[in-house]
Formats: structure tokens, C-alpha cells, sequence
């Protein structure tokens, strides 16, 4: 395999994280959300916070509006 799948086909660890950190991080703005933090203002902390990371911050639109624009992952 060629290109981006692969480099992750040796990286299956990688991959996981990557989820679990993108399942966290939907949870938690959910969580926000449903107690009254607005979904931007919420992602703003994380991005300031200790989870912060490229990950984080160039999917920054795919999270604070979902459904909306090109997705990452489609199948």
C-alpha cells in the first residue's frame, strides 16, 4: 500500500488513539452542550487546555458545526 493508509497499516495504535481521542472530545462537547456551554466556547477550552494537539486543532470545524462541509472519513 501506498500513501496515507500505508503508514497507518504499521500504525494501528495511532489509529486507536486518534478515535478515542476524537469519541472523548464529542462527548465531552455533547456534555457541555446539554449543560448550557455554548459548543464554541467549549471547544475553546480544549483547545487551550492539556488535550490539545494538531488533531484537535485543525478539526476544529468538523466538531464545533458536524454535518456541515466536507467530513473526514466518509465511507
Amino acid at each position: 500500500m501506498d500513501g496515507f493508509a500505508g503508514r497507518l497499516r504499521g500504525h494501528p495504535d495511532a489509529v486507536i488513539a486518534a478515535a478515542l481521542l476524537a469519541m472523548g472530545l464529542v462527548e465531552a462537547l455533547v456534555l457541555a452542550e446539554r449543560s448550557g456551554i455554548d459548543r464554541s466556547t467549549a471547544y475553546e477550552v480544549f483547545v487551550s487546555g492539556a488535550i490539545t494537539g494538531p488533531f484537535v486543532v485543525n478539526r476544529r470545524g468538523t466538531f464545533e458545526r458536524p454535518g456541515v462541509g466536507a467530513q473526514p472519513f466518509s465511507m
